[in-house]
């Protein structure tokens, strides 16, 4: 089975919206390369996870893979929004 490439730049963040679009009660997730990293309050809450990410290993999970991949690049629904995590090395440029 060939994996589908990770279309984005970087890490993403994505926004759950609630039905009412009420962005206050809104849940954000981290992932990056199909790796789920939980989810973030903010973006110092990212920037943490990600360091752990590259200090611990991370497997790949399928089922997880699989389920992203439905809801991210063939459903995506309009209550998930989904951008690029700015890296602090990036933001300084």
């Amino acid at each position: 089975m060939k994996n589908q490439a990770w279309p984005w730049s970087g890490p993403i963040v994505i926004t759950e919206l609630p039905a009412d679009g009420d962005y206050d009660a809104a849940h954000f997730h981290l992932v990056d390369q199909w790796l789920y990293l939980g989810t973030i309050k903010n973006q110092h809450d990212a920037y943490e996870k990600l360091q752990q990410r590259y200090a611990e290993p991370q497997y790949f999970d399928l089922d997880a893979y699989k389920i992203q991949l439905r809801f991210l690049l063939k459903l995506r629904p309009k209550q998930l929004l989904i951008e690029t995590l700015r890296l602090p090395a990036e933001e300084a440029s």
